[in-house]
């Protein structure tokens, strides 16, 4: 789950970012639960019961930062640890 470096290709679907949730993925477990940062701290973006999300929240006029972290969930409650920070530089 969210593996790549920041701006690593993969992390983008077309110009969007795209959150893959699918490692790990199981039947095991219900949902990928996503959170974003724009630059006023983290908020919940979705929880999303399909392995990959792509954020389709309008982009800035000028370039920004986006950041992405996200756990698992498994009968509405986190499974297991925040995965480690993405960001996509968006906009502009």
């Amino acid at each position: 789950m969210l593996t790549r470096g920041a701006n690593d290709p993969r992390l983008f679907k077309g110009n969007r970012p795209a959150v893959r949730c699918s490692k790990g993925f199981s039947k095991f477990l219900d949902a990928c639960e996503i959170h974003v940062d724009r630059g006023s701290g983290y908020v919940h973006l979705v929880t999303d019961t399909t392995p990959n999300y792509t954020d389709s929240h309008p982009w800035p006029a000028t370039k920004a930062i986006g950041k992405y972290k996200a756990t698992f969930r498994v009968d509405d409650t986190q499974a297991g640890q925040w995965s480690i920070e993405h960001t996509a530089v968006v906009g502009g």
